[in-house]
Order: structure tokens, then C-alpha cells, then sequence
């Protein structure tokens, strides 16, 4: 026997079966994971763009003193 087919056989003995009950509470779970990721992610989203529009306007008002006190 080739170690190859070793393999083969033993990864063919350790494979679970899954009920289709478990199997759809699983990918249900996923789903919802997936979900609260996404939600997560636009919420960052929106808080960096809010951060980066903040620090526009910081640099802005910045700029316009440091040109008020060289005048």
C-alpha cells in the first residue's frame, strides 16, 4: 500500500456523519454569524468615514488659525 492510499483510508475513517437536523442548525448559525459580521462592518464603516470627515474639518480649522497667526 503507497502512503497515499494511507491517507486516503484514514481520513475516510475519521469522518463524522452529520444529521441533517445538526446540519441546518449549523449552517443556520453560520448564516447568523455572518450577518452580525456584515452589520459589524458597516457600523465600522460608517464610523471611519464619520472619523475621517472629523479630521477634515480639524486640519481645516487647524490650517485657518496657523494662517490668522502668521497674518
Amino acid at each position: 500500500m503507497r502512503s497515499s492510499d494511507c491517507r486516503a483510508v484514514v481520513s475516510v475513517c475519521c469522518v463524522q456523519t452529520v444529521s441533517k437536523g445538526a446540519f441546518h442548525r449549523d449552517l443556520t448559525e453560520l448564516r447568523r454569524k455572518i450577518k452580525t459580521t456584515q452589520d459589524e462592518t458597516q457600523e465600522y464603516d460608517e464610523e471611519i468615514s464619520r472619523m475621517k470627515r472629523q479630521q477634515q474639518e480639524l486640519t481645516m480649522l487647524l490650517d485657518e488659525r496657523q494662517v490668522l497667526d502668521l497674518g
